[in-house]
């Protein structure tokens, strides 16, 4: 049976090389969580899919970690570059401010601007950052097509960023494409025979971080059929509570209405998501809870369509554990309460028990 590649590539934040493996929001890793959703498809919804899968994870830490070593060095450097760069030149004065008070201070608030804004700031504001990081995630990507995907056995590749993942993938991708980013110590150059499958960008920052947004709806970072786009199916997801990939959206018919031909409109998958299952808005496994997010991607996997009742039924269950559908299903059980009825009164008991539970679970 063919393979399905997942090579995930992670946001912001300091990761282990396999990331993917490790704890996150919930207290169970990403690759755990997928391949909880994946088989449960298949064992408790009869889905038959097509393919086999294997999680990869992308990695890049080690290159920021590498420029941090010379900190005071990249942060004088950085505020030069930032200078450079349109959309940050009348804010320098504010990131200047936020890069001085790194530097003193205390070590918890040092931590989290070191791995959160300011790898933002790095990757858009360096091309030493950039071309190191497009490099380290640019090869890792070459390798795992080469040595790993069996084209003559039918294996195919979906790329997966999360967070500032998302403009690695982007940058990435367009360099291993030999497409607008251009840097050397690359070692791969894929051609139309190693067309992409899938590119899923979630809490997608890559048009925040372009730094010609002029042309950046013209590129071949599209979807469609032809040897002129780099995937077969292009995945945005955004949630609406999620700051990170809501500040400058990814919104292609808003500044390129013909971004895509009408015959490959159906292989842009635009979703956006509510529901709320943590405090942790970001987190990717936030997103990956919530079937909105997980069955498009399954369905492509798969290489067969999800059933609209295992849709519905999965949606269904999913909403009922949130604390949105925990409300309304309290509040449907407290209009149709009969005090009379021990079975009705005991349904209302247990529904508010759980509305509880779910503050209670977002207070802690």
């Amino acid at each position: 049976m063919a393979t399905r590649h997942l090579l995930c590539v992670h946001g912001i934040g300091e990761h282990a090389n396999n990331w993917i493996e490790t704890f996150d929001d919930g207290d169970i890793s990403l690759k755990d969580l997928f391949l909880d959703r994946w088989n449960n498809l298949q064992d408790s919804h009869n889905y038959l899919p097509r393919h086999d899968i294997q999680l990869h994870s992308i990695h890049y830490d080690d290159a920021i970690i590498r420029l941090l070593n010379n900190w005071e060095e990249q942060l004088t450097s950085l505020s030069s570059g930032l200078a450079d760069i349109p959309d940050f030149k009348k804010h320098k004065a504010f990131f200047d401010d936020v890069i001085e008070k790194s530097k003193l201070v205390n070590d918890d608030q040092q931590t989290y601007l070191q791995t959160h804004l300011l790898d933002l700031l790095l990757f858009a504001g360096l091309y030493s950052v950039q071309h190191s990081i497009i490099v380290k995630v640019g090869n890792q990507i070459g390798d795992i097509i080469l040595n790993h995907v069996d084209r003559n056995r039918g294996d195919e590749v979906i790329v997966i960023g999360h967070s500032m993942g998302t403009a690695v993938t982007e940058k990435a991708l367009k360099a291993l494409f030999n497409e607008t980013v251009t840097v050397d110590s690359l070692r791969y150059k894929l051609k139309g025979n190693d067309k992409l499958l899938a590119v899923m960008l979630i809490a997608n920052i890559s048009y925040t971080l372009a730094r010609d947004r002029s042309s950046f709806y013209q590129s071949i970072f599209r979807p469609g059929t032809g040897e002129t786009q780099i995937m077969n199916h292009l995945l945005n997801v955004n949630h609406k509570l999620d700051v990170v990939g809501q500040f400058l959206a990814f919104d292609p018919y808003r500044y390129n209405p013909d971004w895509i031909k009408a015959k490959h409109r159906e292989r842009y998958h635009d979703i956006e998501i509510s529901r709320l299952t943590s405090k942790n808005v970001h987190s990717i496994n936030h997103y990956f809870r919530d079937p909105r997010v997980y069955l498009p991607l399954f369905e492509i996997l798969g290489g067969r369509p999800i059933s609209k009742s295992v849709t519905t039924s999965l949606l269904s269950d999913f909403d009922a554990q949130t604390p949105v559908g925990t409300f309304k299903s309290f509040q449907t059980s407290l209009e149709n309460i009969d005090v009379t009825n021990i079975a009705s009164m005991k349904e209302f008991y247990d529904k508010a028990v759980k509305l509880h539970q779910r503050i209670k679970e977002f207070r802690q």
